[in-house]
């Protein structure tokens, strides 16, 4: 899944969408892969907010399927919607970013 996150910029993103889809199974119940995180403490989620190509229906695939992912922190003890900002992502995925982290963890500091 960290794979497929890296190199989406380079894919149209239904084509990641559908990589994704497959390589994590069904969002009802997505396998463990996509909590992983790589050498760095970053998820699929760090990843793609650190992209320069930015796809809503991608960001809510990988929130819906692995909200953890959200508050989860790398090894400087980022989370992902630090790399949305760092990064200037559009503002609707700023927005989704902080609309989903209120929602899933709403006692949860940004």
């Amino acid at each position: 899944i960290h794979q497929i996150c890296y190199y989406q910029p380079h894919h149209p993103p239904n084509a990641t969408l559908q990589l994704l889809k497959e390589a994590t199974g069904a969002v009802e119940q997505p396998n463990a892969t996509g909590t992983q995180q790589d050498c760095l403490g970053m998820s699929p989620l760090h990843i793609v907010a650190c992209s320069t190509e930015h796809d809503l229906d991608i960001y809510r695939f990988l929130i819906e399927a692995y909200p953890n992912n959200l508050i989860t922190q790398d090894k400087w003890g980022d989370i992902p919607i630090f790399y949305s900002f760092w990064g200037n992502a559009p503002r609707e995925v700023v927005q989704l970013l902080v609309e989903s982290h209120k929602t899933y963890f709403p006692d949860h500091a940004l």
